[in-house]
């Protein structure tokens, strides 16, 4: 089947990883449903990709999933799913309103869930399809300041596990995406919140157009899973092995974060912004 024949659903799709990765796989002769919380970025997105479909949804509401569900349900087939949409409110556990812990369980956890069984569903009866979600380096290691959503990454990646051998049988692939700090909005955020967590800043971030291309090979792979960087793997699979180590070497890798931290912000020109104003306008869609 030639790409032009193949239908994309990409959720976060206005901005970050989700847009890089629209304009490329566009570019390869996909076709492209693209899904966001932004109906102005949406449309702006759909002006230079003409053709594309879209969709304004909240993941996290209940009834915009089930409206989904049902367009998906309608389409005559549904090649690959990239769910992709997902946060982070950065802060230790208990110092967050427990209605932020429950935002990103809902964003990251339960919509990238209730996604991934309407659109196995869908697969399952074309005998044919690929699953691909984003997960994080926070689903294999979890640090201070992003207990919820390293539980929504643990989640996830678990879930991947096990449903990808369900899957199979039925020819629909199920792949994750395994990303260390990538140059998104919610870096930004994160760069400049007194909480966000400065081991995101120990090594360059990685630019979303490289995402993209690691997406377009997870296509064509189909493994199960895959990480960029590929050596920030290495290290967080070895403290998620031994975690006791984790607060020996913390403060070390916390001073060497800063420095890198500073350094982005200068190299962006970013200025602090305030929480509730980033949380209410950008960070429903994005994905770190």
């Amino acid at each position: 089947m030639k790409n032009q024949a193949k239908l994309v659903l990409i959720t976060g799709a206005a901005s970050g990883i989700g847009k890089a990765t629209a304009e490329l796989l566009y570019s390869q002769g996909y076709r492209l449903w693209l899904i966001d919380i932004n109906q102005e970025a949406l449309q702006e997105l759909q002006n230079t990709l003409p053709g594309s479909k879209i969709t304004v949804c909240d993941l996290t509401n209940r009834d915009h999933l089930e409206d989904l569900s049902q367009q998906i349900e309608r389409k005559p087939r549904l090649d690959i799913a990239f769910i992709n949409a997902g946060t982070i409110v950065p802060g230790d556990f208990i110092d967050l309103t427990f209605d932020k812990c429950e935002f990103q369980v809902k964003l990251n956890l339960w919509s990238a869930l209730y996604l991934n069984y309407v659109c196995g569903r869908k697969m399952k009866m074309q005998a044919q399809g690929h699953l691909i979600s984003t997960v994080s380096m926070g689903g294999i290691i979890g640090l201070k300041g992003s207990a919820t959503y390293s539980a929504t990454k643990f989640g996830l990646r678990g879930f991947l596990m096990a449903f990808r051998n369900e899957m199979k049988p039925f020819g629909v692939a199920v792949s994750g995406l395994y990303l260390s700090a990538i140059d998104t909005p919610m870096l930004r955020y994160e760069a400049t919140h007194e909480k966000g967590s400065p081991l995101n800043f120990l090594s360059q971030p990685v630019k979303v157009e490289k995402v993209a291309q690691m997406v377009l090979k997870i296509i064509k792979r189909k493994r199960l899973e895959n990480y960029l960087p590929f050596g920030d793997s290495l290290s967080a699979k070895f403290f998620g092995a031994f975690p006791g180590f984790i607060p020996k070497v913390y403060p070390m890798l916390r001073r060497l974060g800063e420095k890198g931290r500073r350094k982005f912000i200068r190299k962006n020109g970013l200025k602090p912004i305030q929480h509730e104003q980033y949380h209410q306008t950008q960070i429903k869609e994005e994905t770190i």
